[in-house]
């Protein structure tokens, strides 16, 4: 239906009226144009009944355009036409289109010339940079990647992060925008990913949402993503493919997806210039290629090989001096969050977002990344180590307020027992404890332990208390863990000691207003082989004045007594005795049941009980979760058992 005030015409592309000079763009990449003669013909007749409305109508009407906009993958430039209808149109369009920019490497040298003029860069709030790495055929689908490939990896990756920084470098601090449409965060957020484009053509068809079809807000998300999702079901049709483990459009249930099939979905990225000898292996450039590298600011952008030309190129080693110039990240103050989401399974290495926090971002206050259990037990460890070795040198950026990590298992990738029997290095929880006290909100899952967080406060302290120094949270108003006490399995002992450290700690937190401790697993290592559900509990801690609460839910009978057990005895009365509590400020408990009906629509454990989660969003993205909850959406046999505790 067309909206009144503003003509309908034949295509949703085309134009009746002269466009400006300058073409404008609604993404990084350039906007195909129509060869028709009509397509941004000059100008027949404007419409007398659109200049004759008053300004303040027309405004309402464009703001309905704007509100009612979905991005449609046919019609991908559909909103970068509007911005081209006339001058009046430009501004109210143009802050729509530069919020958000998706480049990966052959773009990047483009983000100057996008925006060039400065109010345009202040329209923009987030910049995705997609890495696009090698594609692979059924011939290596199911091994690992090779060491040559790994490297190539990390050569991309590189060349288009340093690329990407060293522009953004240039950039000063971006202010919100007074206008109408215009931003309304300070700075940046900077997004980063990297995939093949054949890692969800081969096993893994039904994994995350194809890159072409972007979904810009969650608004978007929520209203279309089951949409996206039932037409890439309609895509899969009926199809037969056993060697990939899929029968009539769906996964064969009874077909095991090899370890190494998902090793080579799960690698991981370096940042290895500098670190890494670059003799040890070839980089591929065009012939002639070497003259247009500067030492001093790194490699120009059209150095970038073409994939299609590949076969035609030269192996030209790379002299040491060449990556010796990049020994130190280019500090990037525009950036004030960085976001990497759970949406590619490749993991960005500990050591090097340890780089990226240390040298990089100086002026960054979000941090949040989204990653997933690595199969490949040498490659979790060497991510952990290497995170870990970064807290113990280095404090957190000073600039840094609140920090969301969330480590992921699901049923496809993990077997029950391996998510089941996930081991925390304790040392990780112990420093993130120790460099944490400057943040103001804090969610860590599966990464960390909550009472490797809390050691300081447990009644037998866990490693070497002496190591760190007793340091109140200040600034603290949420807090979100995970924790394996949260256990049917586990004894009353260890649940009470978390209850109780947790308590002691609250002590230290004069602002804290919410404290949840939660847990979850796929299948809780169900020996029975029925694919029964896993625990899920969380135990909330809220502070309001004049009325505090503890609530404690579960799915498990054994751990709701457990609990409901100790809060009404000794456990229970140290929380009520805190100082908070005792001018006036009265502790209550309450106890609730996670039902079957209640997150019987998640496709695993653990994302179902974060509907009983107060903080949602700091726990997982919300496209994150839009994403995670569709990609259950087909029914499953677990869904009709109830769990056994």
């Amino acid at each position: 239906m067309p909206i009144y005030g503003i003509p309908t015409w034949g295509s949703p592309g085309v134009s009746p009226w002269k466009p400006l000079r300058e073409p404008l763009q609604e993404s990084a990449q350039e906007s195909p144009r129509d060869s028709s003669p009509n397509h941004f013909c000059e100008t027949q007749s404007f419409p007398e009944y659109w200049s004759k409305l008053p300004a303040e109508i027309r405004l309402v009407i464009l703001d309905m355009v704007v509100e009612n906009y979905r991005f449609q993958p046919s019609v991908p430039y559909l909103r970068a036409g509007y911005a081209t209808v006339c001058r009046e149109w430009q501004p109210v369009f143009e802050q729509q289109n530069f919020r958000r920019l998706v480049l990966d490497y052959d773009k990047i040298h483009d983000l100057n010339n996008l925006t060039a003029k400065f109010h345009r860069r202040g329209y923009l709030e987030q910049i995705f940079l997609r890495v696009r790495l090698d594609a692979y055929d059924c011939s290596v689908c199911q091994t690992k990647e090779s060491n040559d490939q790994k490297n190539r990896n990390n050569h991309f990756f590189n060349r288009s992060l340093y690329g990407l920084l060293s522009v953004l470098s240039q950039w000063t601090v971006l202010e919100p925008s007074p206008g109408r449409y215009g931003r309304k965060m300070k700075g940046l957020e900077l997004e980063l990913g990297a995939c093949s484009p054949s890692d969800y053509r081969h096993t893994f068809r039904d994994f995350h949402i194809e890159p072409n079809r972007e979904l810009r807000n969650t608004a978007e998300a929520e209203t279309y993503l089951g949409e996206t999702y039932h037409q890439e079901h309609e895509q899969l049709g009926s199809l037969d493919d056993h060697f990939h483990g899929w029968v009539d459009g769906r996964r064969d249930d009874k077909s095991v997806i090899c370890t190494e099939a998902k090793q080579r979905l799960m690698g991981t990225l370096e940042i290895n210039w500098a670190r890494t000898r670059p003799d040890k292996y070839d980089f591929r450039l065009k012939r002639g290629d070497l003259a247009k590298f500067n030492l001093g600011r790194g490699p120009i952008f059209d150095a970038e090989p073409s994939r299609a030309q590949d076969n035609e190129m030269a192996e030209l080693r790379w002299e040491k001096t060449h990556l010796a110039e990049f020994e130190f990240l280019p500090e990037v103050e525009v950036v004030t969050s960085l976001l990497i989401r759970r949406q590619f399974p490749r993991k960005i290495s500990g050591s090097s977002i340890g780089r990226l926090l240390k040298e990089s971002f100086t002026n960054l206050r979000e941090f949040r990344r989204e990653g997933w259990f690595d199969v490949d037990a040498q490659q979790q460890l060497e991510f952990d180590e290497g995170f870990n070795k970064y807290l113990a040198e280095e404090n957190l950026p000073s600039t840094l307020r609140n920090v969301y990590i969330f480590e992921e298992s699901n049923d496809t990738l993990h077997l029950p027992a391996d998510a089941a029997d996930r081991s925390y290095k304790r040392s990780l929880g112990m420093r993130f404890s120790y460099r944490s006290h400057l943040l103001e909100n804090i969610s860590v899952a599966f990464l960390i332990d909550a009472r490797d967080f809390f050691f300081q406060f447990w009644r037998t302290q866990i490693g070497n208390p002496g190591e760190f120094e007793l340091v109140p949270w200040e600034n603290l108003r949420s807090l979100t863990l995970t924790s394996n006490a949260l256990r049917a399995r586990h004894n009353s002992v260890l649940l009470r000691s978390l209850l109780l450290s947790a308590g002691r700690a609250i002590a230290f937190m004069p602002k804290l207003e919410v404290l949840e401790i939660w847990n979850a697993k796929l299948k809780d290592g169900d020996p029975t082989g029925l694919g029964l559900p896993g625990v899920a509990s969380v135990f909330r801690y809220e502070y309001k004045k004049g009325q505090s609460m503890i609530t404690f839910a579960s799915n498990s009978i054994t751990l709701y007594e457990m609990v409901s057990g100790e809060l009404q005895g000794d456990v229970g009365l140290y929380w009520k005795n805190l100082p908070r509590h005792i001018s006036g400020n009265q502790l209550t408990f309450k106890y609730e049941v996670i039902r079957k009906g209640e997150w019987s629509s998640w496709g695993s454990t653990y994302p179902r009980v974060m509907e009983s989660l107060k903080l949602q969003v700091p726990v997982l993205h919300e496209m994150s979760r839009c994403q995670m909850a569709c990609e259950a959406l087909s029914p499953r046999k677990e869904d009709d058992i109830a769990p056994k505790c």
